[in-house]
């Protein structure tokens, strides 16, 4: 992740400005680092021979435990930054990617599950 800038005029509060080609990278690495994962647990799951709503919830604890883990990483765990990196950091960690990695958690599980049963 790239450090904010300071005010042109030198105002001592911070003037966060979003570099595009930064953002777009900041989002393709947490892009990468979840698909990998939510590949990586849904075999796990599958392998484990969960069912129903345990897999789900092994999912969410996944899903969540990693993006907490992006942000400490990356931003060193300063979550008044996080305005600096991405335009709408609710949006843009959490939700943009839920749906995308709940299928590819879900496709993983399924596979391993028909292979081991």
């Amino acid at each position: 992740m790239n450090a904010p800038q300071t005010a042109p005029n030198g105002d001592a509060s911070l003037q966060y400005t979003i570099n595009n080609q930064n953002f777009i990278h900041n989002i393709e690495i947490l892009k990468y680092i979840q698909d990998s994962t939510s590949l990586l647990t849904g075999c796990c799951c599958g392998l484990l021979q969960f069912r129903n709503y345990d897999g789900f919830i092994f999912f969410i604890i996944q899903y969540l435990a990693v993006l907490a883990a992006f942000v400490l990483i990356y931003n060193g765990g300063n979550l008044k930054k996080l305005n600096a990196y991405y335009i709408s950091p609710i949006s843009n960690l959490v939700l943009d990617n839920l749906f995308r990695e709940l299928a590819s958690f879900t496709m993983a599980w399924i596979l391993c599950n028909c292979i081991v049963s």
